[in-house]
């Protein structure tokens, strides 16, 4: 599918509206506890499945941000991120990673560009990615 200007703008911008928050992890009380505590705020669309996650941005939906989960049953976030970024170069820049480990995701972490976010993590946290222009995300989430 040939990529255009749209797929560098956050979709926010093409379609005027609450910013749209992509969440993926297989902790359903997570998702839930997102999508009630930024009502009317932020459009979330949650889902346990990196797959529906996958197909979403294939068929051309876009996010102002992406939150993954590191570690998931079927496939892990870094992996889903890279088949993101085969798709979306501009989507898989938006996506900050969240995660409890310490070790060795913390490993593979460091070689991507994207933020990370320890969970359990704060909604202030999450506010700061719609508050932030796209290449300062990564700095401004690092801090935490």
């Amino acid at each position: 599918m040939p990529r255009t200007d749209l797929d560098r703008a956050p979709y926010s911008e093409v379609r005027p509206s609450m910013p749209r928050l992509l969440v993926v992890d297989d902790e359903l009380l997570l998702l839930e506890a997102l999508e009630v505590a930024l009502v009317g705020q932020v459009e979330v669309l949650a889902t346990v499945d990196p797959y529906e996650a996958l197909a979403r941005i294939d068929t051309g939906e876009r996010y102002d941000a992406i939150l993954l989960d590191v570690r998931m049953p079927e496939m892990d976030g870094i992996e889903l991120r890279e088949r993101i970024a085969e798709i979306s170069p501009a989507q898989a820049r938006r996506i900050v990673f969240m995660t409890a480990a310490t070790s060795s995701a913390d490993d593979r972490l460091s070689t991507l560009e994207n933020a990370t976010l320890r969970k359990p993590v704060a909604l202030s946290r999450i506010d700061e990615l719609f508050s932030a222009p796209d290449h300062r995300v990564r700095s401004r989430m690092q801090s935490s």
